[in-house]
């Protein structure tokens, strides 16, 4: 009996199994790529949860560090014979007594302070560059702004760099100099986003997240401005009618273990634009060189304190000691 044989066609047969294969390959190319997927998902899970950690263990670390520096900072307010918060009545300054004058001698004016600044205006003339700790307290927009940096300080060019120590900012530095990086401050964060951007993020000196924590841009920091700013104020002041100023001068002040000399000026009424009620400034005995200064707003009613508005302190101040373009330059931070 014949027996009749279909026989399938090489070709269909060839491409029959080019299709099985085919289908094949992409379920397991489906496969593999799922299991990476699903692979690299658990890995930046994983990242994502360890920088969350790490994030939270800056926090708490920086919370810390804050509390300690308030604590530190009441302690040294408690031990500054130079008390921030003025009394009532008459404030003074704690443990030293004003320049007693004789009868025939006149009250001290203005002017005299003025005078007096003159010497502290010359040891400043000399004073090519320094680093320091600056501190400042500030009120900002209703909200008090309390901040301590290291800082490195050179006059020409004007250049600031900063690294901010406790408080939100811990960590935080930043870096101005005239006439470079587009007279930008340059700033790189120690957590969050600004972290990781290379270079540091560059802000205009009335960015808003500048002028939020500030009461005055960066080019007025150093010595030398506070002075200038003093003296400036004084001679201000000293050409308002009608002003009634108390000046007292303490030539054996101190902060802490520094023998200083101050100056205290308040103004008995408000008149005219006067802008502070009271102002003190601390000099260093033997720098000559102005290293504190307060100053106070007007009580809302007569009998309350006085408003600090802005202290500005510098400490361990160490004077020319040859900073150069490097010590100003991101890259030396890795920014």
């Amino acid at each position: 009996m014949n027996r009749t044989v279909f026989r399938v066609p090489l070709m269909c047969r060839d491409r029959n199994m080019y299709r099985a294969l085919l289908a094949l390959t992409h379920r397991r190319l489906a496969l593999f790529v799922m299991d990476r997927c699903w692979l690299l998902a658990l890995l930046a899970a994983a990242w994502l949860a360890a920088d969350l950690v790490q994030a939270q263990d800056k926090s708490r670390r920086a919370e810390r560090r804050a509390r300690r520096s308030q604590q530190s900072a009441q302690t040294d307010a408690d031990r500054d014979t130079a008390a921030v918060t003025p009394g009532q009545s008459n404030p003074k300054l704690a443990d030293a007594e004003p320049q007693k004058s004789d009868d025939n001698q006149s009250p001290l004016t203005l002017r005299d302070v003025i005078n007096f600044a003159a010497d502290s205006r010359d040891a400043v003339k000399e004073i090519k560059d320094y680093i320091a700790v600056f501190s400042k307290t500030e009120m900002v927009k209703g909200k008090v702004i309390k901040q301590e940096m290291q800082m490195k300080f050179r006059a020409k060019p004007f250049s600031v760099y900063l690294l901010y120590r406790g408080g939100s900012a811990d960590g935080r530095q930043a870096i101005y100099v005239d006439g470079r990086y587009e007279n930008k401050l340059v700033v790189k964060e120690a957590n969050g986003i600004g972290s990781y951007v290379p270079g540091g993020v560059h802000l205009r000196l009335s960015d808003p997240r500048v002028v939020a924590e500030n009461r005055y841009p960066v080019t007025h920091v150093g010595i030398a401005n506070l002075l200038e700013t003093t003296i400036r104020d004084w001679e201000k002041e000293s050409k308002v009618a009608g002003d009634e100023v108390d000046v007292q001068f303490f030539p054996n002040a101190r902060l802490k273990d520094l023998p200083c000399q101050a100056v205290q000026v308040k103004h008995l009424k408000k008149v005219g634009d006067l802008k502070y009620h009271m102002n003190r400034v601390y000099f260093d005995k033997e720098t000559k060189l102005p290293v504190r200064a307060e100053r106070f707003g007007w009580p809302e009613r007569p009998g309350d304190k006085p408003p600090l508005l802005e202290e500005y302190r510098y400490t361990n101040v160490q004077t020319n000691v040859k900073l150069t373009d490097a010590d100003f330059d991101p890259a030396k931070y890795r920014f």
